[in-house]
Formats: C-alpha cells, structure tokens, sequence
C-alpha cells in the first residue's frame, strides 16, 4: 500500500477507540488506515509524507455544537470554514441562525459552500435570526409546524433552538419555550435552549426539559442563574 501521510511522535487520543498515548497515525486515500505505537513499527510501505507532530495532541476531528455561521443573512455569524476546519473542527452546528422559512437560502450560503460538516439546530422563529435578535417576542411568527415538518424531511437539522432571554422573547415570557418543546416532542429531536437575562426564570425554563436536551450559555452569571435558589 502506499501510504500519503504519516503523522508521528503526536499524543493520540481517541476516545472511541480508548487510545490514549503515543501513536503514529497513516493516512491514505483521506482515510486513517492505521494507528500503530510510535516506535514499535516499522513501515514497509511507500510514504510521500511523515509530519512530526512532537509535543502537539492528535485526535478526531473535534465538533462545535454551537455556532453561527449564516454570515451576511443574519445580525451575527462566522464563515464555517473560518471556525471549522481551519480550527480543526471538522463539523459544526449552527445554533438557530435559520428557522423553517430561511432554512433553504441557509443551506445555499452556509452549508453548500463550505468545506466543513454543517448541521443545524432549527430557530423555532420561521425566520430564524435573519429579522433581527428578538425573533420570539411575537408568537405568530413562530412556525412549530413547519419546523417538524421541515425536521423530518432533513437530516442536516438535528434539533430545535429556542433563546429564551428577556431580550428576545420581551412580553412573550415562557410560552415560546413551550411552543418549542410541542415541536421538538413531534419532531422526536432535542431541544437547545438558550438562556439570558431573565425573565423567563431559568426554573421555569429547566421545569421544561427533558433528557437530551441541551442549555447553552449556561455559566455566562447574568440574572437567570440567580433565580436559582440555593441549595442547603
């Protein structure tokens, strides 16, 4: 076999596989076809490339669950690229940028053009974040139905994105939340909840999760956290 790279002398840790320590990894075709330890092999097969990575960490490609990568259709967003594979992330999930009516142009701009792996948690807003930062203040423009639908249609949505901060949901208060997780039960997907500045209180908000979900920006220390009564 001939063999395109050889990364070597690099801490490999792979927890899938339980390998933790010093390995050599060959790589062919763009595929890892070994991991052997270093120093206890020796390659009869033809090698273009040995990379020394002495002192550095090798692992799988790492993923980022929360990202915001529709750059130039919403009021925030980073190229996927740009967080992605040139951070060593090898995919990322963008957390709510598109709802159920943006989510086609999303993947036009976002997902087709980029190098790295691009999922998506779906904004219960139908239009996502693309109408400015306060997308659940009015409850007719969320789109529960349309967002299951569209979710069981597309593999590339793996849940549900509700921000419920004071800022976003104004006199909404805990309903969008609700709304959400009616979508997220029907769509059979997690919920990812994005918590601020109350109200809502963050035990209102966790009295509605259930396994599998997911709160986001949980030790940002703004006045949702200390709604929370202490214990003891």
């Amino acid at each position: 076999m001939e063999i395109d790279l050889v990364i070597t002398n690099g801490w490999v840790i792979d927890p899938s596989q339980q390998v933790n320590g010093r390995y050599d990894v060959a790589v062919a075709d763009g595929k890892i076809v070994g991991i052997r330890e270093t120093g206890k092999h020796h390659l009869t097969d033809r090698v273009r490339e040995v990379l020394d990575a002495d002192g550095m960490l090798v692992t799988p490609g790492l993923i980022d669950l929360h990202t915001h990568v529709y750059v130039g259709e919403t009021p925030l967003g980073i190229s996927a690229d740009q967080v992605g594979v040139e951070q060593g992330v090898t995919t990322v999930v963008d957390a709510g940028s598109a709802g159920a009516h943006t989510f086609a142009g999303f993947v036009e701009r976002a997902v087709k053009p980029s190098v790295t792996q691009v999922l998506a948690y779906l904004n219960i807003a139908g239009a996502g974040l693309c109408e400015g930062l306060s997308e659940l203040a009015d409850l007719s423009k969320l789109a529960p139905a349309e967002t299951a639908a569209l979710i069981r249609e597309n593999p590339l949505i793996r849940g549900i994105k509700a921000r419920m901060s004071g800022s976003v949901v104004k006199e909404s208060g805990i309903e969008p939340l609700k709304i959400a997780k009616q979508a997220a039960q029907l769509a059979d997907v997690p919920l990812m909840v994005h918590i601020g500045n109350a109200p809502p209180k963050l035990t209102e908000i966790l009295d509605l999760l259930g396994a599998g979900d997911v709160v986001t920006h949980a030790f940002h220390g703004k006045k949702a956290a200390s709604s929370m009564k202490r214990a003891g």
